[in-house]
Formats: C-alpha cells, structure tokens, sequence
C-alpha cells in the first residue's frame, strides 16, 4: 500500500500550554532531577488531545530517556504522539502507524504500517511509506540497517533478520535453544553481537536470555514470577 511519506509536523509545547483544552489531570510532562535521590520535577508539560484520559494511552520511554511515546490504544483516528524529552518537541504519527520498539542508544524507532509492516523512523523525519514484514517479535540494530524477529516456529524458537533496505532476509537464521514451554515474548537487540530474548513460560513466569547474533547460543540471565491477579504485564522496552 502506498501511503503518503510527508514528515509529521512538530510541535513544541509548554508548561501549562495546549492547543486544546483539558483538565490538569490529564496531562503528559517529561522530567529530570537536581540532584541523585531527589524526586524528578517536571520541566515541560502539556495536556493530551482532547477526548483523551490518561487511562485511554500507553507509555513508552525509550532508551537513556531520549523519547516518550504515547499511544492513544482506545482510538482508531488518532495518531501516536512521539516527544522529545529533553525539548518537549513532539511529533504526531500517521493512524496507521504504531511505535513498536527502539534501537539500542534510542535514537530510531521501530515503527509498524498498517499492523503489517517494520519500518524505520527518525522523529522529524518522514514516515516510510512501506517496510518489513517480520516473523515474531522484533527488534532495532543501532544503524537501523537490520530488523530481527523471534518467533517459535513448530517445536523451534528461531530468530530472522531482515535488511531494511530490501525487506528481505539478509543472512540464515539462528535457533535459540527454549524450553516447549515457553514462548517469546520481547527481542531487545543489546549490541552488534548480542541480543536479549524475554520468553513467558505460562501462567506467570518471565525468563531472560542473551543470546549470540551469530550461533544462537544462550544463557539465561533473569528470571521473576508475576502475582496471580495481575491482570496485564509491561516490560521495560516493550
């Protein structure tokens, strides 16, 4: 599908100002704090869309707090809201694009077209018009050259990469050696060799792997338990 490349328009808002109006609850700011140990302050503010609650979004923090992503999930017209922490600039995505991930340092952004496809984004660049069909869950190398999906494919887990110049896969898949239990549930591209693979082992076990880029061997180096009345589970870079 083609769709139109124009560059989302920025906006830069402050303290206390919006271009709609709305109550002092429902408002988004971004923080930093004087001193180690001290609570953070917020130093740009501003109030969401109007017809939006704080409980009709989802936040996102990129890597080393570069960018905030709020994703209004309850509306099929408006599109996500990407800010720049340390200006408060902000960005307003396409509807049909969603933020699914970042690269390691935070400065690209996994976006998906259409629930379909992985592209690449640069806040203050344009939108790409078509992308990546990955399998699993993806993730951003720091050049953004490369997607990587993880998925179980039969009684395999294997990860695939795709270059994003071509939308095809640019090098033979690995396999990850994961108990039939357990299913992936994040891929986090940690540096050019390594990846962190997050897999969930029903009713409420979480497991993390590093995993090797160019064998697929892995170690497990996390592991927690959710309570049994958690009703839903967001993970830092998820």
């Amino acid at each position: 599908m083609k769709r139109s490349s124009a560059p989302p328009s920025p906006s830069t808002p402050t303290a206390g100002t919006s271009p709609t109006s709305r109550p002092p609850t429902a408002a988004w700011w971004c923080g930093t704090s004087a001193r180690a140990g001290s609570p953070a302050s917020p130093v740009r503010q501003a109030r969401l869309p109007s017809g939006l609650r704080m409980s009709d979004v989802e936040l996102r923090v990129g890597p080393e707090g570069r960018y905030l992503v709020l994703d209004p999930t309850r509306s099929s017209t408006r599109g996500v809201l990407v800010i720049e922490v340390a200006t408060g600039k902000t960005w307003t995505l396409p509807a049909y694009a969603s933020v699914q991930g970042f690269s390691p340092e935070g400065r690209l952004l996994r976006v998906v077209l259409d629930q379909e496809e992985s592209a690449v984004y640069r806040p203050g660049g344009a939108v790409p018009s078509g992308g990546v069909t990955v399998v699993g869950w993806g993730a951003l190398t720091s050049d953004g050259a490369t997607v990587a999906g993880a998925a179980r494919e039969g009684s395999r887990v294997l990860v695939r990469f795709y270059a994003t110049s071509n939308a095809m896969e640019s090098r033979a898949p690995v396999r990850v050696k994961v108990p039939r239990a357990e299913e992936p549930r994040m891929l986090r591209w940690d540096s050019g060799s390594r990846m962190t693979l997050l897999t969930f082992d029903e009713p409420r076990r979480f497991v993390a792997r590093s995993v090797e880029v160019r064998g697929g061997g892995a170690r497990v180096v996390d592991s927690f338990t959710v309570g049994r009345h958690t009703w839903d589970v967001h993970l830092a870079g998820d």
